[in-house]
């Protein structure tokens, strides 16, 4: 810039002196601790927004767009907003100009109010090292998951309503009780079967452990990559992945999930089948 502007060219009083810890787009970063906070005036201003939104019955694009990019600065810094946010982002893009957004159950506004204190500083770690690999799979008679490097396996037999349920899907019921659903389902059964098995493992508290996933199911892939989908029920079981993944801030007897995060990619379709067979028929 010197070069080409010359000295009487950069203004001084326009560059932030390095430090360790800057605030940018609203956000306190600390680059030597590898963290994230939202100031506090942030989150009151998303929570006023919050409330202001939740006692009308319809919101103009204006206020719509307003809450989303207050949202985005909770999402950024605490993980259990982000499927919650994502359901907001969707229905912003069928908006139009004089258009009103009517204020729904689908929309889940509680949710952030419900979140984990605001002050909480958030770990940046998007580019942790992969700690385990797990493969899981599922049927019309149960779910498994495998652990190929501890040679663990863990089987679940669905109950008479769950096999009613799949019953009743496949004969048209729109009870959304489909595979994708149960592929998801599986992955969530992994979690809560082995978290504590995870956090025993894991030697650095501070830092979330990077589990995972082997599916061979596009959809459960997707909808977790998205976070959003428009099964209830898958769209419920990513809530709650998401939200223990954050539960340790709130309740002290979850914080195994504090060190999980999840990474879901196709898997082969021939690796389970053999184990699902040799589990559930016989």
């Amino acid at each position: 810039m010197e070069a080409i502007l010359g000295a009487e060219g950069i203004n001084d009083e326009k560059f932030t002196p390095w430090a360790t810890r800057q605030r940018v787009l609203g956000l306190e970063f600390d680059s030597t601790a590898e963290l994230v906070r939202v100031p506090q005036t942030k989150i009151a201003k998303a929570r006023r927004i919050i409330v202001a939104a939740d006692a009308v019955t319809v919101l103009s694009r204006k206020a719509y767009r307003s809450l989303l990019g207050s949202l985005r600065h909770v999402a950024t810094c605490i993980r259990a907003a982000r499927p919650f946010l994502q359901r907001l982002r969707i229905r912003e893009r069928h908006l139009h100009r004089f258009q009103s957004v009517t204020v729904s159950d689908g929309v889940s506004l509680e949710y952030f109010n419900a979140l984990p204190p605001p002050d909480i500083i958030i770990e940046v770690d998007a580019f942790r090292p992969l700690c385990s690999e797990y493969e899981v799979d599922a049927s019309d008679f149960g779910l498994c998951a495998l652990d190929i490097t501890a040679e663990h396996a863990l089987t679940y037999r669905y109950t008479p309503t769950e096999i009613d349920l799949i019953t009743d899907f496949k004969a048209g019921a729109p009870n959304n009780f489909d595979i994708n659903y149960r592929e998801l389902l599986s992955c969530a059964f992994a979690v809560h079967a082995w978290g504590p098995r995870w956090v025993s493992d894991s030697h650095d508290n501070r830092r979330p452990r990077h589990v995972h996933f082997r599916v061979d199911n596009m959809s459960a892939v997707a909808w977790h990559n998205k976070l959003s989908s428009r099964n209830p029920r898958a769209q419920v079981l990513i809530r709650l992945l998401s939200w223990k993944q954050r539960i340790v801030f709130g309740f002290l007897h979850f914080m195994w999930l504090e060190w999980t995060t999840f990474a879901l990619t196709p898997a082969p379709a021939y690796r389970l089948t053999s184990l699902m067979r040799l589990c559930f028929h016989h």
